[in-house]
């Protein structure tokens, strides 16, 4: 039995991270070609034109001409600068090393993603050695799940998708500041799309964090989570530690101090739980009304007889259940 739910889960598991990296090498393979055309464009203008070489030697020679032919007074053109004393300009160096950073970013994220697919692969075949009886089996997936869990391969999954989107925003930065160098008007027309885009986004963002049911989500939002729960309970701690002080001179009330420890200690306990636990919290803490309505749904998408008869079989051991709160008045409901 063990056995054939680990391998259920260990499949689900390695298709998903399979299906993971598919879509982000797809999405790579697109944008690092992208980045890379506008580099080809753009990399010339760190280092002096081979042209301006010809033209500065050139003149040079014209001048050296012009003086030592006294017989003929010859007006010459102020001379180029001199390429050795070139310095790039500052927004190809900016735009330049944010493209190039995008770059490398993306194509890193692809390094991980096939090598998650052979970790998946390899998962698989470790946790399924066919030469075993069941029992060192099971030892050998025991051991395998575990290494999982403690080495956070979950996380490591999770952070690929960040990754890439750290690639686009590095990439929008350089956009705006080449076209700001371009032409003004072009500069603010992307840089109005750029900044509705990165709203929209940071409003997925952190959407899930004030209601937990919302379907929107982005790499980063477990990571906006604990940000803004770890200042939450910095602030609640100093202020519990001013409080403290505070009170011992009679400055504070006692209540005061008391509700600062509380809301410390709740802030602590969230972190600690964490964002995925606390969304889990938060369904199973909902009232009777959350039963009723699943129970409105189930019922209404039946469309053959034996599923009706099945679901109306189910209802003693549905009024005789711990798990409900109150189950005859769902029912009535």
């Amino acid at each position: 039995m063990y056995l054939d739910r680990a391998e259920e889960e260990d499949k689900k598991a390695a298709e998903r991270w399979k299906g993971d990296a598919d879509g982000i090498l797809v999405f790579i393979g697109l944008f690092s070609a992208t980045v890379a055309a506008f580099l080809v464009g753009t990399y010339q203008s760190l280092q002096p034109n081979p042209q301006d070489n010809s033209t500065f030697y050139l003149a040079t020679i014209a001048q050296i001409l012009a003086a030592s032919d006294v017989s003929q007074t010859i007006s010459l053109p102020s001379p180029p600068p001199d390429p050795s004393t070139f310095k790039p300009p500052i927004s190809a160096i900016w735009f330049n090393s944010l493209w190039f950073s995008s770059l490398v970013i993306s194509i890193t994220c692809a390094l991980l993603a096939t090598s998650l697919q052979q970790w998946a692969r390899r998962y698989v075949r470790m946790t399924q050695p066919p030469r075993y009886n069941p029992h060192n089996r099971a030892r050998i997936r025991a051991f395998f799940a575990e290494g999982i869990e403690k080495l956070h391969l979950p996380w490591a999954v999770e952070a690929l998708p960040a990754l890439l989107h750290i690639s686009v925003f590095l990439f929008f930065a350089g956009l705006i500041v080449f076209l700001s160098a371009v032409n003004h008007t072009v500069f603010s027309v992307v840089l109005s799309c750029v900044g509705l885009c990165i709203g929209m986004y940071l409003c997925i963002t952190l959407l899930p964090i004030f209601r937990h049911d919302s379907p929107y989500y982005t790499p980063l939002t477990p990571v906006a989570w604990f940000c803004a729960t770890g200042i939450s309970w910095l602030v609640l701690r100093i202020l519990k530690v001013i409080a403290s002080n505070l009170h011992g001179r009679k400055l504070v009330s006692l209540d005061s101090w008391y509700k600062i420890s509380v809301g410390e200690n709740q802030q602590n306990k969230r972190f600690s739980r964490g964002f995925t636990k606390e969304t889990e919290e938060s369904a199973l803490g909902l009232s009777s009304e959350i039963d009723v309505r699943g129970l409105s749904w189930m019922f209404n998408s039946l469309e053959e007889d034996y599923e009706l008869e099945e679901f109306l079989a189910g209802i003693p051991g549905f009024l005789s259940s711990h798990e409900v709160t109150d189950p005859t008045n769902v029912l009535e409901k």
